[in-house]
């Protein structure tokens, strides 16, 4: 899926001068990697994970000449290089985007302790700070200066849907985690199944947890129903959302998924989808708000009682929920979500 970045660089090319710096992890260490298109440069720095905790690896790599008018990092390991530049003078303005809460990710103390005071120390240092989020953004206004703060969330390039018939197709797209909350899903699917003979389940995306899973849907016999198909590009992916029903956001409610804006539940409202999505975080607000879906408690009768509403439920009712799913999305755009955000940090240059 692409993310927040990738849609923030597009929309910055054209702009100015543009400078992209990217990790990727490899073995040739420090290794760069610059592509150079006149006015927008994108450099690739192979690194381990560990050489992300160092303040000077990212900064040593730039140009010790070079001068920014805006530095914008996203996260902790971005936001060092960030703090670096602005101490040594070589920007004037430092834009911090706060996406996640970082320290979640890590489930060992001594690591999570390290991101956490890092990111904090990241974003007193900032002189901006774009929250995705409103629980993030509270989180970090309880103890930072509230006037720098600003909620900037997640959007949607476009308003995806098509006329094509759709089949009982329910959908989740996204990192395969723990905290993706795909055992519930598995497990209440398992139960939909022997009730309702049409559908089927697909679950598009990479992550650790993604083998246990497949012996999951293998140990509940429904290996006929659901599959995992791993990474597609996201254009194609938009075209299998055209084609299903349901999108599912049953993340499992944890600290990470308290502060997390799902990119993949505004891509589902845009393409007409009916959504399931756990009660937690932003997640219930923005269902509650658009009426294009079902809250449910994380627990498997809920999930297995909501997904059997929605297949059931006639098409009067199904075109009036995916309506109220588009119309809320269409207010979430990323060409007004970044206009609004440039708009702030060039006031304050």
């Amino acid at each position: 899926m692409k993310q927040r970045p990738h849609y923030l660089v597009d929309y910055l090319k054209g702009k100015g001068s543009l400078h992209v710096l990217s990790v990727k992890y490899g073995q040739r260490i420090g290794r760069r990697e610059i592509k150079d298109y006149c006015d927008y440069v994108n450099t690739i720095i192979e690194c381990r994970f560990m050489d992300l905790f160092n303040e000077n690896f990212l900064y040593e790599r730039l140009g010790p000449d070079s001068f920014y008018d805006v530095v914008i990092c996203e996260g902790p390991w971005a936001g060092l290089l960030g703090m670096r530049l602005k101490d040594k003078g070589q920007a004037r303005l430092y834009v911090y985007e706060d996406i996640d809460y970082f320290p979640a990710f890590f489930e060992y103390d001594f690591i999570y302790e390290t991101v956490r005071r890092m990111e904090n120390r990241c974003m007193e240092k900032a002189d901006l700070i774009f929250s995705v989020s409103k629980t993030l953004k509270e989180l970090r206004s309880s103890y930072l200066d509230s006037n720098k703060i600003f909620l900037s969330p997640n959007g949607i390039e476009k308003i995806n849907t098509t006329t094509c018939i759709r089949d009982n197709t329910i959908i989740y797209a996204g990192t395969i985690d723990e905290w993706s909350g795909l055992d519930m899903v598995l497990k209440a699917y398992s139960e939909v199944v022997p009730t309702e003979r049409k559908s089927k389940l697909l679950i598009y995306g990479d992550g650790k947890k993604i083998n246990e899973y497949k012996n999951m849907i293998n140990r509940l016999n429904i290996a006929d129903r659901a599959f995992i198909k791993g990474k597609i590009p996201h254009e194609t992916l938009l075209e299998v959302y055209n084609r299903s029903l349901i999108g599912l956001c049953v993340l499992k409610p944890t600290e990470v998924v308290r502060y997390s804006f799902p990119i993949k539940l505004l891509e589902y409202m845009a393409s007409g989808l009916l959504v399931v999505t756990t009660k937690h975080g932003d997640m219930e607000g923005i269902v509650s708000q658009s009426g294009c879906g079902i809250l449910v408690d994380y627990e498997k009768n809920k999930i297995k009682d909501a997904i059997l509403c929605l297949l059931n439920m006639d098409m009067e009712e199904r075109l009036e929920m995916t309506d109220k799913g588009i119309k809320f999305a269409k207010s979430f755009m990323w060409e007004k979500i970044f206009e609004d955000e440039l708009n702030i940090i060039q006031a304050r240059l």
